[in-house]
């Protein structure tokens, strides 16, 4: 399974590549860009909220396979669009293709938890699957971006994707994170992470999810203003992944501490210094350890909601669905910073003022969400933890 979700993951890395600079090339603008991005995550959001609910009853495996066909179709459509609507009714697909693939796998994973494999334990492989593949996805992207064209990498990810297809195919279907086989340890565990807990998490996802998704579709125009190559967007996407995937690596160094106050406090200041880094200036000897710094954060925010979810939540099934809804809303992030481009404009702001709004808005976001955070998160030691005492022998 971990390889699975290493194809998919490849998959987004590569479209993700693709899609902004084959917009480019068709001369699509700043707000249509914005437009274009946010439906893949709008999708994601819808699919994952929908097929959790009315596919509560069905096997992980059945639902994946199917969620990986829908996205052979949407991917399929990519390279043949001309206009923004095109464009924007293919990532949409691919969103609810997404939806169906990421929830489904991560709870059917957890089906497999053993007495020496535990839940954390897991999650790493699951994490590092899908970092290790959208790192790897987005740097060739840019490579065959520049060699060829976003149209090859497009046939690229349709070959990923028919491979990933033939490897779920082979995997056992399971039933164990099904609503009724897993109701008696959701309601064991939800006790241990109150609302405000998981609030406080689901707002350092969307915090670091936003400053992810406006440097992969937003910052190409500034990048291409300042003459940069679809390789160096690559290699920024996939620096921020490679930093992603070497938290994950060593997760059970900082997975003791996710529920403390200094965390959020962490998360907050990197969150503030990415951001300005990317609103002051573009030189590369700052802007790669940002995006590697950002990797971290990301990681440790999506530790914190994937736990939070799980252990609030009656059901395994139904805490990954509302995680990875979450991570769809974060995804939104691109219609607001495309839409702050276009408004800067019209008031008259200089070019590289404009395309560096969006991030100066996420410096403000970061601040209020972190006086947020500290709020909520209580200073009393049971209820700050997001592992379980139990779990400690798999960290």
């Amino acid at each position: 399974m971990a390889l699975s979700v290493f194809c998919f993951g490849a998959v987004n890395g590569l479209v993700c590549v693709a899609i902004p600079q084959d917009c480019l090339d068709k001369h699509i603008g700043s707000g249509d860009l914005g437009l274009i991005a946010a439906f893949l995550p709008l999708g994601y959001a819808l699919g994952c909220f929908f097929l959790g609910r009315l596919l509560s009853g069905a096997t992980g495996k059945h639902v994946v396979a199917g969620g990986l066909l829908l996205a052979l179709g949407a991917i399929g459509t990519m390279p043949f669009c001309q206009a923004a609507p095109g464009y924007i009714a293919c990532q949409f697909a691919y969103g609810i293709a997404s939806g169906a693939f990421w929830p489904f796998t991560s709870a059917w994973m957890l089906d497999f938890q053993t007495p020496a494999i535990g839940k954390t334990k897991i999650l790493r492989f699951y994490n590092v699957g899908w970092t290790s593949g959208t790192a790897s996805g987005s740097y060739i992207g840019g490579v065959i971006c520049r060699a060829f064209s976003p149209t090859t990498v497009f046939y690229t990810a349709l070959g990923v994707v028919a491979v990933n297809l033939a490897v779920v195919l082979t995997i056992t279907a399971t039933r164990a994170a099904l609503a009724n086989a897993g109701a008696e340890e959701g309601r064991d565990t939800a006790r241990k992470v109150s609302f405000g807990v998981l609030f406080a998490a689901v707002l350092a996802n969307l915090c670091v999810l936003a400053t992810r998704t406006i440097v992969i579709f937003n910052f190409p125009e500034l990048n291409k203003y300042f003459d940069g190559s679809p390789e160096r967007q690559g290699l920024l996407v996939a620096g921020g992944l490679a930093g992603q995937l070497t938290a994950f690596l060593i997760g059970h160094l900082y997975e003791p501490f996710l529920g403390m106050r200094r965390m959020y406090v962490a998360l907050g200041v990197c969150l503030v210094a990415i951001n300005l880094a990317f609103s002051l200036t573009t030189a590369d000897w700052i802007l790669f350890p940002a995006v590697i710094l950002m990797g971290f954060t990301a990681a440790v925010a999506f530790q914190k909601g994937i736990l939070a979810a799980t252990m609030h939540f009656k059901t395994v099934r139904l805490g990954t669905s509302v995680h990875e809804m979450v991570i769809g809303l974060g995804g939104l992030a691109p219609i607001l910073g495309g839409a702050l481009i276009v408004a800067a404009r019209a008031r008259g702001a200089e070019e590289l003022t404009a395309l560096r709004t969006p991030f100066m808005a996420m410096v403000a976001l970061s601040l209020l969400a972190l006086a947020v955070q500290v709020v909520l998160v209580t200073r009393r030691m049971h209820e700050r933890a997001l592992l379980p005492e139990p779990a400690a022998a798999d960290r």
